[in-house]
């Protein structure tokens, strides 16, 4: 747990998942990490460093596989 969320990390990098009140998110710390996602969904609300999942969003498994990896295996590239 980091930031009172649930968190997976390994050394530097981590994404964590939270429940808002309208959708749930997932938490990268950085845009870096969901430049490539936003550009292929852009129908799907980010953040600076996070993407918002509301209930009628279809969830994209691989792009987010790729998001979680990149944030994982490279926690402080641009």
């Amino acid at each position: 747990m980091l930031y009172k969320m649930p968190t997976y990390q390994v050394d530097d990098g981590w994404v964590a998942i939270a429940n808002q009140k309208r959708y749930v998110s997932l938490y990268t710390c950085g845009y870096h990490h969901i430049a490539d996602f936003k550009a292929k969904h852009p129908q799907i609300k980010t953040g600076k460093g996070c993407i918002n999942f509301r209930q009628k969003d279809e969830l994209p498994l691989d792009d987010l596989k790729a998001v979680v990896t990149h944030a994982i295996m490279h926690p402080k590239d641009e």
